[in-house]
């Protein structure tokens, strides 16, 4: 969705700083792409950040929270523009007021129905279909030194590989946006990845960007 149909339909890329709020910014922009490709208005404004990690009471602000929830913050609260409640990199004080604020969610769902009906196939199929997804993945300290490829890192630990009473889920530690896929050739095999935009900057990875092993 960077480049389809002769536009980027992502906003400006996002960095949370020292703030714990990627679970806000990949609910966000991929809400806010998704609301561009609906209505055909891939300049369109704009969602607040800062709202939900200074207003959301189902989330923990600056110290994490649930990309799920954020959506549930918006559908209940709605929403503000970024123009309205900046981004501060911190807790913050709820309390905005610039307008009346916006309801742009319908509803808000799991792909394949419920946490843990996904896969590959229905991934595509409603990125392909719909615009760039939210997803969570545990993010290994390696991620941090990412310039650029194909990203592998270590194998996701689940249930069971020794971690007793841990269910998989328990697993992930950061939010992330998939925008895309594609393949290449590497050593005369074909390496198939997902295109995926974090909230560290355009400084880090591939500007902004990384893509992992699909």
């Amino acid at each position: 969705w960077r480049n389809h149909r002769g536009h980027n339909w992502l906003s400006g890329m996002r960095n949370q700083g020292s703030c714990g709020s990627c679970y806000a910014m990949a609910f966000m922009t991929a809400m806010e792409s998704r609301i561009r490709i609906k209505y055909n208005e891939p300049n369109r404004h704009r969602y607040s950040t800062q709202d939900v990690v200074s207003c959301s009471v189902y989330n923990q602000g600056c110290d994490g929270g649930f990309p799920y929830l954020v959506g549930k913050h918006v559908l209940h609260f709605g929403t503000v523009s970024e123009k309205c409640f900046p981004y501060e990199a911190r807790d913050g004080v709820c309390g905005k007021a610039c307008g009346e604020r916006e309801y742009p969610l319908e509803k808000v769902n799991y792909v394949g129905g419920h946490f843990g009906g996904c896969s590959e196939e229905l991934m595509m199929k409603d990125i392909a279909e719909n615009g760039p997804m939210v997803i969570a993945f545990e993010a290994p300290h390696a991620l941090f030194s990412y310039q650029g490829g194909i990203f592998t890192g270590p194998r996701p630990r689940v249930e069971d590989q020794g971690v007793a009473n841990v269910k998989a889920w328990q697993h992930t530690n950061h939010a992330v946006v998939a925008v895309g896929w594609g393949h290449t050739m590497v050593n005369g095999k074909r390496e198939r990845y997902w295109i995926v935009r974090n909230s560290w900057g355009t400084t880090w990875g591939e500007n902004g960007y990384f893509r992992i092993r699909r």
